[in-house]
């Protein structure tokens, strides 16, 4: 009997102990991001969320952006433009020839910039010009940095040549 009640104590004295331990907190160490709508987490270069996962890379950190395009853009009074941009480290150069109406290259030089993770910017003294970085092209965009839509967008495309 006394046996029995030892046993008994003991399973009780355990029961009682497990009931009263606290829970350990563990904090989570990954970046943690919130938007206006949803709650993101960055662990290891990708978004989560609580619906999907999203590659978290962009232009600026997973493109090579150096090296030379080439394309015809619209002219509103010639041929088009056949437009080369050679974009370094930190400039760039340009040179137009308006087809149809001069054989003359108008060159231009300057710096550029990321204006975002995606989209670059050309600076120099007359008009800075926006383009989209896609894989192996510039996507020329409009003044604001809009896209250009309609059925001449796909001629303000630039194809990454070198």
């Amino acid at each position: 009997m006394k046996y029995f009640t030892i046993r008994t104590s003991i399973v009780a004295l355990a029961a009682i102990a497990l009931v009263s331990c606290e829970a350990t907190d563990y904090k989570d160490t990954s970046a943690t991001a919130s938007t206006d709508t949803t709650a993101v987490k960055v662990v290891e270069g990708y978004l989560l969320d609580s619906t999907e996962m999203v590659d978290a890379s962009n232009a600026r950190n997973s493109l090579d952006v150096i090296g030379v395009y080439q394309g015809t853009t619209p002219c509103a009074d010639c041929e088009g433009i056949e437009t080369t941009v050679q974009l370094l480290d930190s400039t760039y150069k340009t040179t137009l020839v308006y087809k149809g109406k001069s054989t003359k290259a108008f060159e231009q030089t300057g710096s550029w910039k990321w204006v975002n993770g995606s989209t670059i910017e050309l600076q120099d003294a007359k008009a800075a010009l926006k383009y989209f970085v896609a894989e192996n092209k510039l996507i020329q965009l409009d003044g604001d940095g809009n896209k250009i839509t309609g059925e001449l967008a796909a001629k303000y495309i630039l194809a990454k040549t070198k």
